[in-house]
């Protein structure tokens, strides 16, 4: 790992357009078999021909998805992360399990009696995930 981050900087973006290809590649209908091995032996490898994923990179471009998973009022804004750099901030998730379950179902009871489900827990596609 520090050979590749001492041969290509965080910092500088600039493409270098005589890289290796060191990982295996495995077709998913013909050599599932194979991708399983190294996944048993926690080896990395790249997978193609997956038509499951397919459907789904096919959903997040749909821009008709995509409101639906984000489903809330017009006015409801959306938080997002900017940095001015190039190092990815992310959060934790401080919610215990616990308190997460009681939340669903809060909302599952909301949804039966009628109520608003989306009420600013999380984001997502919100009355399916209540259901």
């Amino acid at each position: 790992m520090l050979d590749v981050l001492h041969n290509w900087l965080p910092h500088d973006p600039t493409p270098h357009y005589k890289l290796y290809q060191g990982l295996c590649i495995f077709d998913y209908l013909t050599e599932f078999h194979k991708a399983n091995n190294y996944w048993e032996k926690e080896l990395p490898f790249l997978i193609w021909n997956d038509l499951t994923m397919a459907r789904t990179a096919k959903q997040w471009n749909d821009a008709k998805y995509m409101k639906k998973l984000l489903m809330g009022k017009e006015d409801t804004n959306w938080r997002t992360e900017y940095s001015p750099n190039n190092h990815f901030m992310y959060w934790v998730d401080k919610w215990s399990k616990e308190a997460r379950k009681a939340q669903w179902k809060e909302l599952r009871e909301r949804r039966e009696w009628g109520g608003e489900v989306h009420d600013r827990f999380g984001w997502g596609d919100q009355e399916e995930l209540a259901k």
